[in-house]
């Protein structure tokens, strides 16, 4: 196990362990070993106290094929505090050193001096400090109940410095901030480009993505809010201006889906048409999938997107390719047959859910479709 050999060492601030979030693949200190960077809830584990103590780890892969994962850094909260701390990381000041967010929710009563993001910048020689470079609270007080789960860093505006956004589960709101000067150090501050507090009702608030949906040379801030796939895109109109563009309000209601990611959105050219689509993996177990049919000539608003809905909640939500090449929705009781129809004395049974992608390959031989995989069940994509 990851964490066994440290234990007693690594993990004895702990009453109890629940895991979180986690990010993997960084290379923060450049000697070609990855990382994994991950946090520690304790209000999250079976019995675990609330208000807890939360933790961010970072381990690395050792030496060679059996080298295992070895404790490089981590930082446990000096309070207890509230649950679901957003993690993240990123350059926000453009000089190669890599910083690590960690968002600690107030606790009223427990942490009220010691809530909010801390930030931790790594020195030249790639080593994370044990206390944080900076601790940043919004200009807020532990009383406004600002609970940082989520965060995004890029430059939204275009003016050449890089962005926090980041989104509060506690009373919905989306901040975007950016270093007052061009340094992070002890001494930093942030400026506050905007605060949204109207947009994002409905349910708890986790995820943030930044993008050009509509290559309108405007950078997007998309926001999922828990309240029946609802998301809110804040869209960049100058130096430090922004405005709610769409506001897409429950659209699906079947098991109240969010997103299941804590770390942006996969955006992506799934069709390599020159335009980035986009896939929510969502808390109902479901994978939804947008369908990008933009140029650049287009708006976002245009791509079947309405203030309050997505046109009748399905209009640009499909399977692609469309029609499906080598691969099929199959649902439970459907008969299971290979290309030629050699077999047909079997039936799918969906092991959670009624359905799932069945994705077909080439058989030995190179002419028949007979290798089949069935994957993300339950899947309904749209």
């Amino acid at each position: 196990m990851l964490i066994a050999g440290g234990m007693q060492l690594f993990f004895s601030d702990f009453q109890a362990l629940g895991a979180q979030s986690v990010l993997a693949g960084m290379d923060f200190d450049g000697d070609g070993l990855h990382e994994i960077l991950f946090s520690i809830d304790e209000t999250l584990a079976p019995g675990g106290p609330d208000p807890g103590k939360l933790g961010v780890y970072l381990y690395e892969k050792g030496p060679g094929d059996g080298g295992g994962f070895q404790h490089v850094w981590h930082f446990v909260t000096p309070e207890p505090g509230n649950s679901l701390p957003g993690m993240f990381y990123g350059d926000i000041d453009g000089d190669s050193l890599q910083e690590i967010y960690f968002g600690v929710a107030p606790a009223s009563g427990s942490n009220d001096d010691t809530w909010g993001t801390y930030i931790f910048e790594q020195n030249a020689a790639g080593v994370f400090p044990d206390a944080p470079t900076l601790l940043f609270q919004y200009g807020l007080t532990y009383a406004d109940n600002f609970r940082p789960a989520g965060y995004a860093l890029a430059d939204v505006d275009g003016d050449g410095k890089v962005e926090l956004c980041t989104v509060d589960r506690g009373t919905r709101k989306l901040s975007i901030d950016a270093l007052t000067g061009t340094d992070l150090d002890e001494f930093a501050t942030f400026t506050n480009e905007f605060l949204d507090t109207e947009n994002l009702g409905g349910g708890s608030v986790y995820n943030v993505d930044v993008v050009d949906f509509d290559m309108d040379g405007n950078h997007e801030v998309w926001v999922n809010t828990w309240d029946n796939f609802s998301m809110a895109v804040f869209e960049a109109q100058g130096t430090d201006t922004y405005a709610l563009s769409v506001d897409l309000n429950s659209m699906f209601s079947d098991g109240d889906p969010a997103s299941f990611r804590r770390n942006g959105f996969a955006f992506y050219d799934a069709d390599g048409d020159g335009d980035d689509d986009a896939w929510f993996p969502m808390t109902n177990g479901k994978l939804y999938y947008l369908n990008n049919t933009l140029n650049d000539t287009l708006v976002l608003a245009d791509n079947q997107t309405t203030n309050g809905g997505v046109e009748d909640g399905t209009t640009g939500w499909g399977f692609w390719p469309d029609p499906m090449v080598m691969m099929a929705v199959v649902a439970t009781g459907d008969t299971i047959t290979d290309g030629a129809g050699a077999n047909t004395d079997s039936t799918f049974t969906a092991f959670e859910g009624t359905s799932a992608l069945k994705i077909m390959g080439l058989s030995s031989g190179g002419a028949t479709w007979k290798i089949m995989r069935f994957y993300f069940t339950p899947l309904i994509m749209r």
